[in-house]
């Protein structure tokens, strides 16, 4: 697949999602820490010097042993309502042992503070194999940064930890919390390093969908309408944005009728075509 992908210009670049296990006890390596959420999937614990290796050397396998062009952390750090800015049972132990140490970090900046030393690791990894590192994190980097204790303003203002940032603008125009163009001109507006590049994720499995749940008075705009990508496309373009990326490839061809107005949907991958 790789080769097939290399044949015809395309690069390849290894999805991960570094702390979520699942919920399949099989697969969780001895040894790790872990922590669930309320649906009882597993996460190995950021501030664990143990799970960092263990996330790391999965890096290292991939870019040891395939040709692939790089890697992309998806934005899944912190789980949502799992943790509050205090210390959670799991964790408790590790952080008395930092402050006894003389750690002075809170809990929440010492979380995020060891998500940023595997980012800035990952970094490390691919550029010794002259790859690629990006990051895919949610729309809202404010919410990612008190909920999930990630930093994505940081990494992209300075060098050394990614190459690229592709926030999920998974919305609509009329979205009434996070308007596209509106949550897109947020993203510009951050300070960004000259090393790092901003594309922008655009919501492929969102077109002919019948009901957008989040999206207040936006909630039917991808039913009503057949051209909210090629729109989004045309106002990166407008805006000068490295680039974009589309989520997912699998429903560039619709073919699913739940949910969706399967008419909409093909239309508007029609209407998309016509700017690529």
């Amino acid at each position: 697949t790789i080769q097939a992908a290399h044949a015809r210009g395309i690069e390849v670049h290894a999805w991960i999602n570094p702390y979520r296990a699942g919920s399949n006890t099989a697969y969780l390596v001895s040894g790790v820490p872990t922590f669930t959420n309320s649906a009882k999937q597993y996460y190995y614990v950021p501030t664990s010097p143990v799970a960092r290796k263990l996330i790391l050397d999965g890096v290292h396998e991939l870019v040891n042993n395939y040709d692939i062009d790089g890697i992309q952390y998806d934005d899944y750090f912190y789980p949502t309502g799992v943790v509050t800015s205090t210390a959670a049972s799991f964790e408790s132990a590790d952080y008395a042992a930092y402050q006894s140490n003389g750690g002075t970090l809170s809990v929440a900046n010492w979380r995020r503070a060891a998500v940023d030393t595997l980012v800035a690791d990952t970094h490390a990894i691919t550029k010794a194999k002259g790859l690629i590192f990006g990051i895919s994190p949610a729309a809202d980097a404010t919410n990612t940064y008190n909920n999930l204790y990630a930093n994505p303003k940081k990494w992209m203002s300075q060098s050394g930890y990614i190459d690229y940032i592709c926030p999920q603008i998974y919305t609509g125009f009329l979205h009434s919390g996070s308007a596209f163009d509106k949550t897109t001109n947020t993203w510009m507006s951050y300070p960004r390093h000259s090393s790092v590049k901003l594309y922008v994720g655009l919501a492929v499995y969102k077109a002919g969908l019948l009901s957008d749940t989040y999206a207040g008075t936006g909630k039917t705009e991808w039913a009503d309408n057949s051209d909210i990508l090629k729109r989004s496309v045309l106002y990166l373009r407008s805006k000068n944005i490295s680039g974009f990326a589309f989520y997912s490839y699998s429903y560039l061809k619709p073919t699913t009728t739940s949910g969706v107005d399967l008419a909409v949907a093909k239309k508007e991958m029609q209407n998309l075509l016509t700017v690529l």
